[in-house]
């Protein structure tokens, strides 16, 4: 039985150091998540249970990851376990660290949405250590979207998070309202007024312009989709002054960049078909647009788009020639998000 016993204890040792060994082959290539899953293995057998190493490497990759709440246990259990004045002083000032300095942050929103993360830290933090972890995270945030609830531990101060002013406390759960932005599919089906004027590159005299655009379009990773309608007006003319009344319904592309919340660039590029003001005759509208929205709530945007259009028809009048002509416009706008 004794043998036996031996034999267990001997086996037992070697799949934790093995584990541990696949742990730190994983850490060396700065694989988190893999260094992770081998260490919550680790901790499972009865020398990993006990052993102050690997609960600290654990609370170290917790830090790094976000994970807080459990960084702190785990830096609490290295504790608790350490066998020398070194090794406890080592720990104990790791779970004083994670103690003072952080508290948790946690986004709501419906489960299972994603959004955008725009970190901004709004208080002077000296410890470079601390400026580091946050600058990373801002980077990390930037490349994509999370998904919801999404809980991140973060230094003690007050931060902007997608324009909402936040005050972490040390050790306290701080739940953030209304930060939810950057839906994509056709939950966050967007719809945009605009109104605005026009102009033609053409010699006839333009004394007025102006149009009205619906927008209906659906984001999908960035990018966006959907149809658009536009009415035009005009007035124009010397000697006799006419009015002329447009319009034209047709798709619209485009790519969703933002440029720093509450900002929203999305270049996009139009295809309609429809009739030019004061042409009794269909033409085809193509062109390039810019649109810059600020975005400050999940649900409402304001903004301008500035484009430029080459228009393709025949005058009735000369139906074998055609005509091409650009069109410039600028206008306003209004989005709702769903």
């Amino acid at each position: 039985m004794t043998t036996y016993l031996a034999f267990l204890a001997v086996a037992v040792a070697a799949d934790f150091d093995s584990v541990m060994d696949q742990a730190r082959f994983f850490l060396e290539r700065e694989q988190l998540a893999d260094a992770q899953e081998q260490l919550e293995v680790a901790v499972t057998t009865l020398p990993g249970s006990r052993d102050a190493e690997t609960w600290f490497l654990l609370a170290k990759i917790h830090y790094e990851r976000g994970q807080l709440d459990a960084a702190t246990e785990a830096a609490n259990r290295a504790r608790i376990f350490s066998r020398t004045p070194s090794e406890l002083s080592q720990t104990q000032e790791l779970y004083a660290f994670f103690q003072g300095r952080f508290g948790m942050m946690t986004i709501a929103g419906p489960e299972g949405q994603r959004t955008a993360v725009d970190l901004q830290q709004t208080s002077n933090q000296l410890d470079p250590e601390l400026k580091a972890y946050v600058s990373r995270w801002r980077t990390r945030l930037a490349d994509d979207e999370v998904a919801l609830p999404f809980s991140l531990g973060v230094p003690v101060g007050s931060y902007a998070v997608n324009g909402q002013s936040v005050d972490i406390e040390a050790g306290e759960t701080t739940v953030v309202e209304g930060a939810v932005v950057d839906a994509s599919g056709f939950d966050a089906l967007t719809i945009d007024l605009s109104a605005g004027g026009l102009g033609w590159a053409t010699d006839q005299p333009l004394l007025a312009s102006g149009l009205a655009e619906l927008a209906v379009t659906v984001p999908f990773r960035g990018w966006i989709a959907g149809l658009v309608g536009q009415v035009t007006a005009q007035r124009f003319g010397e000697e006799v002054v006419e009015t002329g009344i447009g319009g034209s319904v047709g798709l619209r592309a485009g790519r969703r960049f933002r440029i720093g919340h509450p900002w929203v660039l999305i270049p996009a590029l139009d295809l309609r078909a429809g009739r030019v003001p004061g042409v009794d005759s269909s033409a085809l509208f193509v062109g390039p647009q810019v649109q810059a929205s600020y975005r400050r709530t999940a649900h409402w945007s304001v903004g301008f788009t500035i484009a430029g259009e080459r228009v393709v028809g025949s005058f009735p009048a000369n139906p074998d020639g055609g005509f091409g002509a650009w069109m410039w416009r600028l206008s306003t706008s209004v989005g709702y998000r769903r």
